[in-house]
């Protein structure tokens, strides 16, 4: 059989309609078309960082597939840094098997590397399925996403598990989970928490970490697009830290998602007692929640030890974190990455 060639085009919002389409197909959305095209306006083309990339392919006037890369500005070492996520990609069912993301993929990377001023390319992709094309044409693998999950509420996280394989490990250690909770609050220090701004929120990032540069126009974005809270965290009346989290639907049953947690260096506070205090405030505003979620890079040892020590459990399905990038500086740079969506 020849080779096809596919023409390669950056969209525009003017087919907004049909990227919608094939977002929906590709993730097997259950929301209406209306809520999924808001969201996707919001992220892709209300960025305060710049719309998103998104390179498709049409045949016969349908878009077949498309990749969209979204905008980022990453701060290491004082210099700011203009990069882009990979993020959503997906094929029409008509036109699947013919190469089409590939050539998106290939075509994309090329224009970006050559025709823009972003200086490097990262994403999560999904293990089993477009991981090992993203491998193949050259990404290099720096690390993993680990996910962890703690139980929250007993009844609705067994339903969950009935369901889903994914969760299976997890229903042996649900009461011993509880336990442990139970016994690290008896000693934990405890802090007091409630909702906030944005402008409340403790980044906390170190210049030597290669990490997004966090503005309130922009954490007011990602608030709106992925529904994100913010929490403060006091202790003896004195703010020592921030959370984020986002509360989501798994398999019908609700979930909250940890994205971030910092602690001033100067805190009393653990971070085994931030996260304690945390979990014990999302059982209660969040009763019915079956799991809290959240991950740890890698290579984050302290993040890793305190999310085992409130025994925690890891996920047997890691996101890899892989980059396109030419610049040693940014590939051997250590990361923080705990924002960004796990597409």
């Amino acid at each position: 059989m020849d080779k096809v060639n596919y023409n390669v085009v950056l969209l525009d919002e003017s087919s907004i309609d049909q990227q919608v389409r094939i977002y929906k197909l590709a993730f097997s959305l259950s929301e209406s078309d209306e809520i999924i095209q808001n969201k996707w306006v919001k992220k892709h083309y209300q960025n305060p960082y710049g719309n998103s990339l998104i390179f498709g392919v049409f045949q016969n006037g349908v878009l077949a597939g498309m990749n969209a890369f979204l905008p980022s500005i990453y701060e290491y070492k004082g210099r700011m840094v203009k990069c882009l996520q990979s993020c959503e990609s997906g094929v029409n069912p008509d036109y699947q098997g013919k190469g089409i993301w590939g050539t998106i993929v290939k075509y994309a990377v090329d224009y970006i590397m050559t025709q823009t001023e972003y200086e490097f390319i990262f994403g999560f992709p999904n293990y089993q399925n477009s991981y090992p094309g993203f491998v193949k044409m050259g990404w290099l693998t720096l690390s993993q996403m680990k996910n962890y999950i703690l139980v929250n509420n007993s009844k609705n996280f067994i339903k969950t598990v009935s369901t889903n394989k994914f969760l299976a490990d997890f229903s042996f250690i649900l009461n011993i989970q509880k336990i442990v909770i139970f016994f690290h609050q008896l000693f934990s220090k405890k802090i007091s928490i409630s909702k906030c701004d944005s402008k409340d929120l403790l980044w906390n990032i170190k210049p030597e970490i290669m990490a997004v540069k966090p503005t309130i126009e922009w954490a007011d974005w990602k608030k709106e697009y992925r529904n994100e809270d913010f929490l403060k965290l006091f202790y003896d009346n004195r703010k020592i830290g921030s959370c984020i989290y986002t509360t989501t639907c798994f398999h019908g049953q609700q979930v909250v998602r940890i994205d971030k947690v910092s602690i001033a260096d100067d805190s009393p506070i653990s971070l085994t007692d931030a996260f304690i205090g945390i979990a014990k405030w999302i059982s209660i505003q969040y009763p019915n929640a079956a799991f809290i979620r959240t991950w740890a890079m890698e290579n984050d040892y302290f993040y890793e030890r305190t999310l085992k020590k409130l025994l925690f459990v890891k996920s047997s399905h890691p996101n890899p974190f892989i980059v396109k990038c030419d610049d040693e500086r940014y590939r051997n740079a250590l990361w923080e990455l705990s924002f960004y969506d796990l597409d």
